[in-house]
């Protein structure tokens, strides 16, 4: 009998620990605006963003948990904010493995589409755009890679 009941805690315990951990989130790519004065070193940022500096605020990174896609501004910074955690809903449609396109409807009601055209390693291009915005603006475009 006592066996049993110890048997049922350990189970229990267990159980808990193995289901009620959530993974953590896989980042796909991380972006950074291509008209910034570090765009030209962005590669160069990117792959060592353990450690990034003022110079790489603003990346953008694209991650991927069992939840879904969300979207991280101020990636690697003090100011680092997921949107999903902050209440606005993300409908993720990946087209394809390299073509991911993303809509956002923030919580104030105004929409953004995050467009990433990426390869295998995850870099590429994000086209964004918020309503009323067009995708002709250089400030609506970014170049992506995976960090290392």
């Amino acid at each position: 009998m006592r066996s049993g009941i110890v048997t049922a805690f350990v189970t229990a315990i267990v159980t808990i620990v193995t289901v009620g951990s959530p993974a953590a989130a896989e980042v796909l790519t991380v972006c950074q605006s291509a008209n910034t004065p570090a765009a030209s070193q962005v590669i160069g940022s990117l792959m060592r963003i353990s450690n990034p500096t003022e110079a790489d605020a603003g990346l953008v990174a694209l991650t991927r948990d069992e939840q879904g896609f969300d979207i991280l501004e101020n990636f690697g910074q003090s100011s680092q904010h997921s949107l999903r955690d902050q209440g606005d809903e993300i409908l993720g449609l990946p087209l394809s493995d390299e073509l991911v396109h993303l809509m956002v409807e923030h919580r104030g009601g105004s929409l953004e589409h995050f467009l990433f055209s990426l390869d295998l390693e995850g870099s590429g291009e994000l086209l964004r755009s918020a309503e009323g915005a067009g995708l002709d603006s250089d400030s609506s475009k970014a170049v992506c890679t995976r960090p290392r």
